[in-house]
């Protein structure tokens, strides 16, 4: 018998700024460049300094890995895409 539940679109929730866990992240900026593995602390504080955020994009990779970008313009960027 096939199951009676519609496909649904898996929505994963992002990880911003004090939500990421863990002590150590790949950062890449907001250029698209790596600027390597660091603490968290410091990733922040760099984000902080830029006045971006810290995304994490890839949270099962080993450190995870985070990008520093404008989160809301990011969004309105893919909501324009979607339509």
């Amino acid at each position: 018998m096939a199951d009676s539940i519609p496909n649904r679109k898996k929505r994963f929730k992002v990880l911003l700024n004090g939500d990421i866990k863990g002590t150590t992240v790949r950062v890449i900026d907001e250029n698209l460049r790596q600027l390597g593995v660091m603490t968290l602390t410091k990733a922040l504080d760099l984000a902080r300094s830029r006045s971006l955020d810290l995304v994490e994009i890839a949270r099962t990779a080993n450190p995870p890995i985070c990008r520093l970008l404008n989160y809301e313009e990011w969004l309105s960027q893919n909501r324009k895409k979607r339509k």
